[in-house]
């Protein structure tokens, strides 16, 4: 018989070394994950909410566990306990560390049946619940994908290798930085069902289970029932050589520490906050090799644990071979002192309240210019090389390189008919500034075609970036070229905006006011002395100075002109302040350092349905001035009805709303609605192909950043994601009443005449003839197009034109939230009342939560929100679509009654002259509105004992006093009128 020497092979390597690099900073440096035991909110001793956790010691949180919902595909909690509300609760920590990364973990021991489903909600990723509840990130934890003994199978090795390709390619595609990791078992009965080497293609890291090593399953052991502890430094090693032999680098991998301690005789663990309680009467083992401690009690019972001394032996082991990070289980396991993350850390771990007052500029100034980066662009650049076609995503990619996305792009020339051709502007993808767009065009005060860009209050020219043609994603204007100056590509300030808050220029050969301070001079457009750049006293920005060549090269080409990886970039143009001018068309850098940073970002995540009651009406629909009795005569004589319209299935349908017009002379007409689909129905009738597969949502995160993000809805007529929504209707139908009264009146705003003069059109014949039958309304072409319906009655004509269910198009799932707003405001009403604004002021101040300050801001924000749907092209042209449609069901309106003898000439005429007054008051509403939300808030947090006491209120009064910088958005109505009509 052969001796077990003589079997083996001649190349084993028993230890193997790692192949690949380690990391070069100490793991406690590079990252510490604290793992959320979603259920330990709710747990009767040692609740802990996420807000609770040890945030100081943290670089990334990681929500555990959420699952998959097999009806919808949804990521969704654990179970009907543990409420949906506890995402938002997880990443609005944000706010009191700013820096953190949340990250959502999905699966977990018990759960290994659901991840096929996950095949499913990959292909959406840029949908996905991860960007709707604010995470920065998926830990993928299948823990047993091909083990038998836990229901696995061997096809899921390829299985897991393909669901992670597909996550990383779909996160790559949407535009977002999103982190990607998975957690490994250190056990190589369960680990080779793991294609590490495919693996780590696709990953930013491993989280190595390196505890639970053993437990009260060894009783059964074939070798015997051994007690031994249940993390082990010398079964880590060994753990970490199944790594090593498949070339797994050491970077890659990070270490888990386990926050509790192993029972040897009960099943079960015990929390470290637990233990310590016990050792205080208890003597402690300490297995210096193994780096694990244990004690004996109550004769028969033995649990094993960690402490600071076994903790710093396996961060030292860790830190020599260069692994990635720390990784815990769990941080809501820590007693109310943090001891055992202080013990980890090797350092005092400061309360969450004292973290909001560290100063970040002192503690961490890169990484504050790394944020401020964000806002205001300076990383970015405009690519000067070929023309690209615009319409290529690869080919965009391509240009911005990688870690770089497209923000905007300038037509540069390249645009002709056959080619939607330019140049991208670029961004580091996770230092993307936010809400650009293209100011200039046509503002140059001379001839038409002479711009003058400059940017809005609140908006920072990106790198100095401008341009004669302009272009997108957003724009004033057109991208043909200025005859004379050029436009500017402008974003929005955001933390920068804080900054520079009260800054401006004087003019030339002035000096500051008296309150503020110079930081630097800029002779641009002076043609004797400069003009000086003066902010409020004391001011955070410091040591500005001209920078125009960085790393060599010289001054007036202006070849390298940057600011230092500390600085921040405060302005940029070719003359500075004259000591060198720039050639070439290159400019130069005015940059500054921070000595205090931006307060932290406050959140908005609150569902606005939940906050303001009755803004979101249960039918869906706008708030309507029913008459039953209308609505039913209407019933009686509607010949125009499709087989999907059934008059009878009003509950399953689309609310069908009568609005009021007074024509005066005593005259009323009844408007009458068409039916349209309800927002689960949206993709089933029958021209469900005519509807936009995007959705409108709110985006929780921080306040000052965009407010609506579109998103993709899937295909199928039951796309999953569509809760929340509502089907909106991009012009609301109650502005049609406010029409007719305007056109029977020849009143504008119910006092104003038009000018030029407009005659009013025929009350009695309109009142008289509106909901009659006319039978050649039925011979023109059906509304919408081919598909839709051709109705012979007035009202039916025009309101078919607004969106329904035989013409879907204009129609959007849009958040209800955001839908309930804008029906008040399209109505010239507030869009939530300022007595609730007020009354969550006084929640906000008198308890100082994040939560009551989140739901102040969040409405506040509504605001803003409002004016930004309204701008989103797709809103415009749908919105248009609508003008367009109705203008011209207006003219074949006309046109029959005037054969009936009944005419009421002038209703195209005024259709022309009533909307744009209207969306003008729309607009003025919307700035006004938001104005007074921010002031009324304002006057109750700006208490000199909330502000000292209090960061999270100083947090929201910086977010205030920003937006009142931006209240004057321009609302974009016309955009495309006149255009195609369908």
């Amino acid at each position: 018989m052969a001796s077990a020497i003589e079997d083996c092979q001649s190349n084993c390597v028993l230890h193997p070394k790692p192949s690949g690099p380690g990391s070069n900073l100490k793991v406690l440096q590079n990252k510490v994950i604290g793992y959320y035991e979603s259920w330990s909110s709710r747990k009767t001793c040692h609740a802990v909410d996420p807000a609770d956790l040890p945030l100081d010691a943290l670089t990334h949180l990681n929500y555990a566990f959420a699952f998959i919902d097999p009806g919808t595909y949804q990521i969704v909690t654990m179970d009907s306990s543990t409420p949906s509300g506890s995402f938002k609760d997880a990443t609005n920590v944000k706010s009191i560390k700013p820096d953190l990364k949340v990250f959502v973990s999905l699966g977990g021991w018990s759960d290994g049946a659901a991840f096929p489903l996950l095949f499913a909600v990959a292909k959406r990723v840029k949908d996905p619940s991860l960007r709707w509840s604010g995470f920065d990130g998926l830990d993928v934890d299948w823990e047993y994908p091909g083990a038998p003994d836990r229901g696995g199978k061997p096809r899921n090795t390829k299985n897991f290798k393909l669901l992670m390709k597909t996550l990383r390619n779909t996160f790559d595609a949407s535009g977002k930085d999103f982190g990607l990791t998975f957690t490994a078992p250190s056990s190589h009965w369960y680990l080779r069902w793991f294609d590490l080497p495919e693996l780590i293609r696709y990953v930013d890291w491993i989280n190595l289970m390196s505890y639970d090593l053993h437990g009260v399953w060894d009783s059964t052991n074939p070798i015997g029932s051994i007690v031994q502890g249940h993390t082990n430094l010398t079964e880590i090693k060994l753990a970490a050589e199944l790594f090593w032999r498949v070339n797994v680098p050491p970077a890659m991998l990070v270490m888990g520490f386990g926050f509790y301690g192993r029972r040897a005789r009960n099943p079960g663990s015990l929390r470290n906050s637990g233990i310590a309680g016990r050792q205080q009467s208890i003597k402690p083992v300490y297995d210096e090799q193994a780096a694990v401690k244990h004690v004996v009690f109550d004769q028969d019972q033995w649990i094993s644990y960690d402490d600071s001394e076994t903790f710093d032996q396996k961060v030292q082991w860790a830190n020599s071979i260069g692994l990635g990070g720390a990784m815990i289980w769990a941080s809501d396991l820590d007693d109310e002192k943090y001891t055992a993350h202080s013990e980890l850390t090797g350092r005092s771990v400061i309360s969450n309240a004292q973290l909001q007052a560290v100063d970040k500029a002192i503690s961490s100034p890169q990484s504050v210019i790394q944020d401020v980066a964000g806002d205001n662009g300076q990383n970015c650049f405009a690519y000067d090389g070929k023309c690209v076609n615009l319409n290529d995503k690869n080919a965009m990619a391509n240009a911005c390189g990688s870690g770089f996305t497209a923000v905007g792009w300038d037509d540069a020339g390249c645009g002709t008919k056959k080619c939607h051709c330019g140049k991208p502007i670029c961004c580091p993808s996770n230092q993307a500034p936010k809400m650009c767009t293209w100011r200039g065009d046509k503002t140059g005060g001379g001839a038409s075609s002479d711009c003058s860009g400059q940017c809005k209050v609140g908006e920072v020219n990106i790198k100095g970036i401008t341009s004669s043609w302009g272009g997108g994603f957003n724009r004033d204007g057109n991208t043909n070229k200025c005859a004379r100056g050029y436009k500017a590509f402008c974003c929005a300030r955001g933390d920068y905006g804080t900054l520079t808050q009260g800054c401006s220029y004087t003019k030339c050969r002035t000096s500051c006011k008296i309150g503020t301070e110079q930081l630097f001079e800029d002779i641009s457009d002076c043609f004797i002395g400069s003009k000086k750049y003066c902010c409020p006293k004391p001011s955070d920005l410091t040591d500005c100075h001209w920078v125009t060549h960085t790393g060599g090269g010289v001054a007036g080409d202006c070849a390298n002109a940057k600011c230092s990886p500390k600085e921040v970039e405060v302005a940029r143009n070719k003359w500075g302040n004259g000591a060198a001018i720039c050639s070439w068309g290159r400019k130069q850098a005015a940059c500054c350092s921070i000595s205090k940073a931006p307060p932290p970002q406050s959140m908005c995540s609150a569902d606005l349905c939940a906050i303001v009651p009755d803004l979101c009406p249960a039918g869906g629909g706008a708030i309507s001035k029913r008459n039953p009795s209308h609505l039913n005569a209407h019933k009686r004589h509607a010949h125009h009805h499709s087989p999907y319209q059934d008059p009878h299935s009003l509950e399953r349908r689309g609310e069908q709303s009568v609005y009021q017009a007074n024509l005066g002379g005593g005259l009323t007409l009844y408007v009458i609605t068409a039916l349209y689909p309800v927002i689960r129905e949206l993709y089933q009738c029958p021209n469900q192909n005519q509807t936009m597969r995007n959705r409108f949502v709110l985006l929780p995160g921080p306040c000052i950043n965009p407010a609506i993000d579109e998103q993709p809805v899937a295909q199928g007529p039951t796309p999953p994601g569509l809760n929340g929504m509502d089907t909106e209707h991009p012009l609301d139908r109650q502005i049609a009443a406010r029409f007719l009264e305007a056109a029977a009146t020849g009143l504008l705003r119910g006092s104003m005449r038009p000018d030029p003069p407009q005659a009013a059109v025929n009350r009695e014949n309109l009142h008289n003839e509106w909901t009659q039958i006319h039978p050649p309304l039925g011979q023109h072409p059906p509304v919408g197009g081919p598909k839709g319906v051709a109705p012979v009655q007035a009202n039916d004509r025009m309101m078919e034109a607004f969106g329904s269910t035989d013409w879907p198009e204009p129609l959007m799932p849009t958040d209800s939230g955001l839908n309930g707003a804008k029906g008040n405001l399209m109505n010239l009403q507030a869009p939530i009342g300022l007595t609730r604004i007020r009354t969550l002021a006084r929640d906000a101040a008198g308890s100082g939560t994040s939560q009551d300050i989140n739901h102040l801001l969040s409405a506040v924000r509504t605001g803003f929100a409002l004016m930004e749907y309204m701008n989103n092209p797709d809103f415009a042209r749908r919105l248009n679509l609508v003008r367009n449609q109705v203008r011209t069901q207006l003219g074949y309106i006309e046109n029959a009654f005037a054969q009936h003898g009944t005419p009421v000439t002038g209703l195209q005429a005024w259709w022309d002259i009533f909307l744009p007054d209207y969306f003008l008051q729309i607009e003025q509403w919307a700035q006004n509105w938001t104005e007074d939300a921010i002031l009324d808030a304002f006057r109750v947090l700006d208490r000199p004992q909330l502000r000292n006491n209090n960061q999270q209120v100083v947090a929201a009064i910086a977010t205030l006093r920003a937006w009142l910088d931006r209240v004057d958005v321009d609302i974009v109505f016309d955009r495309g009128f006149y255009g195609w009509l369908p």
